[in-house]
């Protein structure tokens, strides 16, 4: 069982602060039996289209490669392109890089997704500098690479020498290991003895967790938020004091059910919440709270109120947070401040277009959506 929410855009730039969705930090969940080791045999490439570059067909024996995944949805990625480009410009003729898209919208062929994928990649033009390819429907190079290594979170970097996995890791972490790489100085060995060790302990690790989640969110795919509310109450002691990292993921799962169940518990939980971990609440209220209809008003203000702190964050994507405080307010029934502020989401989307500001975040479709949410206000 893989959970994976993607969300095309994000109003923050990475992940420090939460943040693409409310379950971003259980996409590690459930994965399976780890299949793929550092110092096995590189899969082979499957890919729906090549968007950029040219086409890697096979790994070739004393030639160096590195596979990166990515999405147009996350923002760790889009930081980490301009120094990958770096690298590639930097290896050129050495080393062949190559940037694959995965886990783009859930149920949605490619061929729908392609498009918005070719504006992002060309909107990040230098930034992306390297060869880019698509998954394809049978999500051959997520479920072959990622999957069999047993990874549930983007960005993730594989290096390949000799046609085999070098290195598994965070793309930023890359540049000292392709160094020694190219030199000829890497252990590998020593690398992957101790990564794959890692990755055994890290799976037990995700069995324990998954036996939490995983009820959790068959409750969730039911939409029985009764149940879901009684599983996560129930688990809550022991997800905080052992697996902290997944308490935020938790917590917003919990306040989904409520907003489905009990709007005023949900408006009291959401308050209490804020208090405890506002970069959670001022994110996820405001964005769950924008996208449901008929809910009291004080339930849109709340979800403007949190926003507008939003905009304090340094990697807010200014333009996105405004987007989400106009429908917030929009919902409220407060027209004159929902055309006030989608007219600041239009004015700094554009600038920022116009500036190359947030690339792969604010596109030209981006402003299209604002300016028809604008014309909607105004009616």
């Amino acid at each position: 069982m893989k959970i994976k929410i993607n969300y095309r855009e994000s109003v923050l730039k990475k992940t420090g602060l939460v943040i693409l969705s409310m379950l971003t930090v259980l996409q590690v969940l459930g994965q399976d039996k780890t299949t793929l080791k550092v110092g096995d045999p590189a899969p082979p490439v499957k890919v729906f289209k090549w968007v950029k570059g040219n086409p890697v067909e096979s790994f070739e024996k004393d030639k160096v490669y590195v596979m990166e995944f990515w999405a147009t949805w996350c923002g760790p990625c889009k930081a980490a392109m301009p120094h990958l480009s770096e690298m590639a410009r930097k290896y050129a003729g050495k080393v062949t890089f190559t940037g694959v898209d995965i886990w783009e919208k859930k149920g949605q062929p490619q061929e729908k997704e392609l498009p918005a994928v070719i504006s992002f990649v060309k909107q990040m033009g230098k930034d992306m500098d390297y060869n880019v390819a698509m998954d394809n429907n049978n999500q051959d190079m997520a479920n072959n690479w990622m999957t069999a290594a047993g990874l549930g979170g983007i960005p993730a970097t594989f290096l390949i020498k000799d046609g085999k996995i070098a290195w598994i890791g965070h793309p930023m972490s890359l540049e000292p290991i392709l160094a020694q790489v190219v030199a000829g100085t890497y252990n590998s060995k020593a690398f992957g003895d101790n990564y794959n060790k890692q990755s055994q302990d890290q799976q037990k690790q995700r069995s324990e967790v998954d036996a939490i989640f995983k009820p959790i969110q068959e409750a969730r795919k039911a939409k029985n938020y009764k149940k879901v509310l009684v599983l996560i109450d129930s688990s809550m002691a022991e997800i905080s004091s052992k697996y902290k990292l997944y308490q935020g993921g938790a917590e917003s799962m919990k306040f989904e059910a409520l907003v489905e169940t009990d709007i005023q518990k949900a408006i009291v939980f959401a308050r209490e919440w804020h208090k405890t971990a506002p970069g959670w609440a001022n994110i996820s209220v405001p964005k769950l709270f924008s996208e449901k209809d008929g809910l009291p008003v004080e339930a849109y203000r709340m979800g403007s109120e949190f926003m507008q702190e939003a905009l304090l964050l340094p990697n807010a994507v200014t333009p996105l947070v405004y987007e989400i405080i106009a429908k917030c307010y929009f919902k409220a029934g407060d027209t004159v401040n929902a055309v006030a502020s989608q007219k600041k989401a239009l004015e700094t989307g554009k600038a920022a277009l116009k500036e190359g500001k947030y690339k792969g975040s604010i596109l030209e479709e981006t402003i299209a959506r604002f300016e028809a949410e604008l014309k909607e206000y105004e009616k």
